[in-house]
């Protein structure tokens, strides 16, 4: 395990090396029945489109120069359109933002570097001027209790999808949504 992990950067515009580190990510950090689903093709071109999207948290967790994370959030309206038919429950919130995307290296997944980009994210919301937060969290891989541990106290919903089409349709996943108080 890695001691220290560096810093987090926020993507503001395009730039072809950032893009390019963002879809080796995905591609190094997906289990590789994820890669084939019926959308992939669409993906390179949606992630260069959305670096130039202000309405776009996106973030590079960086170890020397290497990229070794990302994440991506979006507006919780545009989440929840996305997301209507496998995530019925999923309401509107004009001031609460969706974690689309949360991809680490496999080799650095026991250094918090999830935990890292959560944060970094939460301050780029604050700079926003928000603080409302939502998710769905994978289970198996033991992501959504790192968390519910994290934020116990501050979670406002949390409930379960058991056959999350997003994983294939054989894995459950928790939807967690949270006001976030720094402390």
């Amino acid at each position: 395990m890695r001691a220290r992990l560096a810093g987090v950067e926020a993507v503001r515009k395009f730039d072809e090396k950032t893009w390019r580190e963002i879809l080796k990510l995905r591609q190094d950090s997906l289990p590789e029945s994820w890669r084939s689903l019926p959308s992939e093709a669409e993906i390179p071109e949606w992630y260069r489109e959305a670096m130039d999207d202000p309405k776009y948290i996106m973030l590079i967790l960086r170890e020397a120069k290497k990229a070794i994370g990302y994440l991506m959030a979006t507006p919780q309206n545009e989440a929840v359109e996305e997301l209507k038919e496998a995530d019925p429950l999923m309401r509107e919130d004009e001031g609460r933002y969706y974690v689309e995307i949360i991809h680490i290296l496999p080799d650095y997944r026991k250094a918090n570097g999830s935990v890292k980009l959560i944060f970094a994210f939460l301050d780029e919301l604050a700079k926003k001027g928000l603080n409302r937060t939502s998710m769905h969290v994978r289970v198996n891989n033991g992501m959504s209790a790192v968390v519910q541990k994290l934020f116990a106290g501050q979670l406002t919903e949390i409930r379960r999808i058991e056959n999350w089409k997003y994983y294939g349709g054989h894995e459950p996943t928790d939807y967690i949504e949270g006001t976030y108080i720094k402390k």
